[in-house]
């Protein structure tokens, strides 16, 4: 028996789970392959030719993306509330400029393209990555020439086996990727491969498609600079069963309206059918005595199937629903924020946002290696809550707020409470008595009206909010 090759082997996972990331991809992308998998032969009746013509006519009938461009939107809406600072001049400037090595920012990376897969899939990988170069240079000639390490989003499809360090939930001592590499074909044309490479603290190795070893080259960091993010389902596993339904439902209206003028047709009138001379291309048949007379279009499926296709936006509204409330159990919350009613929405992505951002503080620390600036710190202030308010109720609340500045004693407290007034962090706030009671402690308290003011502005603000929003306080997901 021939020895199992490095390439052939793959974590458990991904064996159980390579199907389901597919159908996810592809529902999605909704693309041609899409519907090629997705829309099935009415029966065995149904030619092989007419079916292929249903799928190249098809069209996304509910769209599984509206339900992840749903989560991107409501968070770039908070983009303002999102920081992320390195504790290192040089990190934060490629943080800030070029994340990906597209010249994108972290928050960009972050709502763009985690956000995007994450949440489709239930796992993605972040690659740290470094550009590749020829021959010896120092660190500071890398920097020069922008040779900066930067992040690289990976499907689950395309990390095929890993392993975790011992003692160790986040870190790995064995990651195997598959990627393409471009090459010259015979006659010098541009063509790709596949390759597979294989990280390990000590060494980075390449192999082909075959399993052949191509090269290998040093660790230079002597870390796995990857990092798994997983959300433990995706947020549409149910969605796209629903999709497909409503892919297949539509197919079959299109083929009904294609063929309409044929002779599914029904009669209008009482004239015997042998005496109708019906007209594929125009609908009529001419009666007995020579009047053109016209056929009734039998329209009762079609309105059937108009409500049906209703059902299923509402079902899978529904469940999409259901998924945020699934989610948002996952999200602990302090005594007093569980006093709050917060939407759904709201619960799943903090908890959501808040596993990216953790990731991404691991994935630094990579970049801080490959740059030699040692062990860096990312800190980030993010929104805990997503409330979706309408313009009027910001405008009473701001109000509100502006009503108890007004009887605030000292110039610095309401200064300190007109800033929050209107700001999309606030997700409440006590009643007056208790922020005007927290400047008159502030004061009785004083080492010094500046220190007493900044104490007040402080606790007004906990107050008002009832939830820790500094950098890397957000509660951590519940395992339960």
């Amino acid at each position: 028996m021939a020895d199992t090759k490095i390439i052939d082997t793959t974590h458990a996972e991904y064996e159980d789970k390579l199907a389901t990331w597919e159908r996810y991809r592809l529902a999605y992308l909704a693309n041609d392959e899409y519907y090629n998998t997705t829309i099935n032969a009415f029966s065995s009746k149904e030619g092989s030719t007419q079916l292929a013509e249903r799928k190249r006519q098809a069209y996304n009938a509910l769209p599984v993306k509206n339900y992840i461009s749903a989560l991107q939107n409501h968070t770039w809406r908070k983009r303002f509330d999102y920081e992320y600072e390195a504790n290192n001049q040089l990190v934060d400037d490629i943080l800030q400029r070029n994340a990906d090595g597209k010249f994108n920012s972290i928050f960009h990376f972050h709502a763009n393209d985690i956000l995007k897969w994450l949440p489709t899939y239930d796992t993605v990988w972040i690659y740290t990555a470094q550009h590749s170069f020829q021959g010896e240079i120092t660190l500071a000639q890398q920097r020069e020439q922008g040779l900066n390490p930067y992040f690289v989003l990976v499907s689950p499809e395309n990390i095929t086996n890993w392993k975790l360090k011992e003692d160790s939930q986040t870190e790995f001592s064995q990651v195997m990727m598959k990627t393409w590499e471009e090459v010259e074909d015979e006659y010098g044309f541009a063509a790709f491969q596949m390759r597979y490479l294989v990280f390990r603290e000590d060494v980075i190795i390449k192999f082909d498609e075959e399993g052949e070893e191509v090269e290998r080259y040093d660790n230079e960091i002597g870390k796995v600079p990857f990092v798994r993010l997983t959300i433990d389902e995706s947020f549409i596993s149910d969605i796209v069963r629903i999709a497909a339904a409503a892919v297949n439902l539509a197919s079959g209206n299109l083929n009904f309206l294609n063929k309409s003028n044929f002779p599914i047709l029904t009669q209008k009138g009482q004239e015997p059918l042998e005496n109708f001379n019906a007209y594929a291309d125009t609908g009529v048949f001419v009666g007995e005595d020579g009047e053109m007379k016209y056929l009734e279009y039998p329209t009762g499926s079609l309105d059937f199937n108009e409500n049906t296709m209703k059902a299923l936006q509402e079902l899978a509204d529904r469940a999409a629903s259901q998924k945020y409330q699934s989610i948002a159990t996952k999200m602990t919350q302090s005594g007093e924020s569980q006093k709050e009613n917060f939407k759904d929405i709201d619960a799943a992505l903090a908890w959501i946002n808040n596993t990216i951002s953790e990731g991404l503080i691991q994935s630094v620390k990579y970049m801080g290696l490959y740059l030699g600036v040692g062990d860096v710190e990312l800190s980030y202030s993010a929104p805990v809550t997503y409330l979706s308010e309408s313009p009027n109720e910001v405008v009473v609340r701001a109000q509100n707020m502006l009503d108890i500045a007004a009887d605030a004693k000292s110039v610095e407290m309401q200064a300190a409470l007109s800033k929050v007034a209107y700001s999309p962090m606030l997700v409440g706030f006590e009643d007056k008595a208790q922020i005007l009671e927290a400047e008159a402690k502030a004061i009785e308290d004083d080492k010094g009206m500046s220190e007493a003011m900044s104490s007040a502005e402080a606790e007004a603000v906990n107050l008002m909010q009832n939830i820790p929003s500094s950098a890397g306080t957000l509660d951590t997901p519940d395992e339960g």
